[in-house]
């Protein structure tokens, strides 16, 4: 598996000249040209280069508990130094970087603000993902088949926007998007880059979801939270990548309106993990499912050195549920195995909802065997296939409770009798 090429050093090269317009429009505070938003427009942070990074051993390494890495990474790095053409990419990839810190140094404010950048830019490279547009894209064109069209959209951890530059198709006239970020460099890219839209500086922990009840809110939830420390290292949030999922999505339904959608790219750890049962319970008892695809471990450049797959989940809110469908009940619970160390989510037990060509079992942090699926048809593959699911899926929504008015919700609560809440195994 090659992880470094031509291809990954313009990548590095796209940024550098990303970051420097960005700086140069703030000094000289005016609106991007157009030339220049194309510039910006190519900004796409440091995960599908991780590989070209030397790893920091203290953050993350083959040999840390935080993140475990597949054999043929492994394998991969054994063998590197051994190649000429490595070593020649790596040095042009360094200097890169260097040139690219250079830059933030020569036009931050101060010696603190330069300091925070560039750990945010070192650090970008293990926790963001740069999600693929054909992906948004597919899931864009199911809500039009649907009909669902959008008022007030939220990405809570927007990047440089591909979700609200995407669903906007579905707006009509009058619309409010709202895109998040915390990362600092990302954010200082992007207000250039999305001049259209309503980019907030904040994390989505920090916004009052009473304030504005949202149509939709669709995004790739971040690996892991992060924070500056110094000027080489990071710390991770005392909550764990597992824990912010689960958040983000509970966040996520009370930021949209009753019968509004959730449309969330996560670590599969939600929907596996034993620990986190109850927040499943939780999820499915607040709403709908419609639809969850588990995704095969290349959907992101970069994290296929990571034992990692990733699932889509579709929820649809409902304040009235009053009791969960068999589908419903799987994914809250994990499936019988065979191998008693291998946890699979239920609800994938006939494996319709599973994305791949390959699989193979690979052994994560404490030893925990994992599948792992791949597709040898790339992102384009991939896509079709989410698409394919989705338009089946799609049958579960429910289109008379998303156009519900809250004239109408106040009427449907005035005349419901009361019910004990259900109780569910």
């Amino acid at each position: 598996m090659n992880y470094i090429n031509e291809k990954k050093l313009q990548i590095l090269k796209d940024n550098k000249l990303a970051i420097e317009t960005a700086f140069i429009l703030d000094k000289e505070n005016r609106k991007a040209t157009e030339e220049e938003r194309t510039i910006l427009g190519k900004y796409s942070g440091y995960t599908c280069v991780s590989a070209l990074f030397p790893e920091n051993f203290m953050v993350v390494s083959p040999y840390s508990p935080v993140v475990a890495f597949t054999s043929d990474f492994k394998r991969h790095e054994m063998e590197k130094e051994k190649s000429e053409d490595y070593l020649y990419l790596k040095s042009e990839a360094l200097q890169i970087l260097e040139e690219t810190r250079g830059i933030i140094r020569k036009y931050s404010d101060s010696i603190s603000e330069s300091k925070i950048y560039i750990s945010y830019m070192d650090g970008n490279r293990y926790f963001s993902f740069t999600t693929p547009p054909e992906l948004v894209q597919t899931m864009v064109d199911v809500f039009q088949e649907n009909k669902i069209t959008i008022n007030n959209f939220l990405d809570p951890s927007a990047g440089m926007g591909i979700y609200a530059q995407e669903f906007k198709k579905l707006a009509e006239n009058s619309y409010k998007f709202v895109n998040l970020e915390s990362d600092p460099l990302t954010v200082k890219i992007a207000k250039h880059y999305l001049s259209e839209f309503e980019l907030l500086f904040q994390p989505f922990e920090t916004l009052d979801h009473e304030k504005m009840k949202f149509d939709v809110t669709a995004s790739t939830i971040p690996f892991k939270e992060i924070a500056p420390y110094d000027e080489y290292l990071l710390t991770i949030c005392d909550s764990n990548e597992s824990n912010l999922h689960s958040y983000f999505f509970e966040k996520g339904l009370a930021s949209v309106k009753n019968g509004g959608i959730v449309a969330y790219i996560c670590l599969s750890d939600l929907m596996d993990k034993p620990s986190l049962y109850d927040s499943r319970r939780i999820l499915m008892e607040n709403s709908n499912l419609i639809s969850a695809i588990r995704l095969p471990q290349n959907t992101f450049m970069g994290y296929e050195k990571y034992i990692y797959n990733f699932d889509l989940i579709i929820l649809q809110k409902n304040i009235e549920k009053k009791e969960l469908t068999d589908l419903e009940k799987s994914f809250v619970h994990q499936k019988d195995t065979t191998d008693l160390y291998l946890i699979e989510n239920e609800y994938f037990k006939d494996s319709k909802n599973l994305i791949y060509t390959d699989v193979r079992t690979e052994f994560g942090i404490n030893r925990t065997p994992i599948k792992i699926l791949t597709h040898n048809g790339g992102i384009t593959g991939i896509a079709s296939d989410v698409k394919k699911i989705l338009q089946r899926d799609f049958k579960l929504f429910n289109k008379d409770l998303y156009t519900m008015t809250q004239e109408d919700l106040q009427k449907t609560h005035k005349e419901a009798p009361k019910k004990k809440k259900p109780r569910h195994s």
